[in-house]
């Protein structure tokens, strides 16, 4: 389950929710979608406030909406951008290592001194 905190296209606060497929949908939406009365949480501090409860809600409201992603609307869903995957995010100047470079646990180099 991978949780996030978002902004819709169309602008305003940002929104708690989770991926479906390549879609970031708010909890909000789910919980109003599945008709839940009762809400564990609203957002990231009062998920964490409220675990494990707040992640079995959540995990349900996931299930949800994984059953119900194709009955949801483009208002309801953000198609999350390519560039938010590791393998197409572009390096910001304060990445550490460069992206093609292998990790520093791979280092191949001689460390013995000339």
């Amino acid at each position: 389950m991978k949780l996030l905190n978002f902004q819709a296209v169309s602008g305003g606060a940002p929104l708690f929710g989770v991926v479906i497929m390549d879609y970031a949908v708010s909890f909000e939406t789910l919980r109003q979608k599945a008709e839940k009365v009762r809400a564990e949480f609203t957002d990231v501090l009062s998920y964490l406030e409220n675990l494990p409860s707040s992640e079995d809600a959540a995990r349900e409201l996931l299930k949800y909406g994984e059953a119900n992603i194709s009955s949801l609307d483009a208002g309801e869903k953000s198609l999350r951008k390519s560039a938010d995957t590791p393998s197409n995010r572009q390096p910001a100047s304060t990445d550490r290592f460069r992206p093609d470079a292998p990790p520093p646990w791979q280092f191949s180099g001689n460390f013995d001194k000339a």
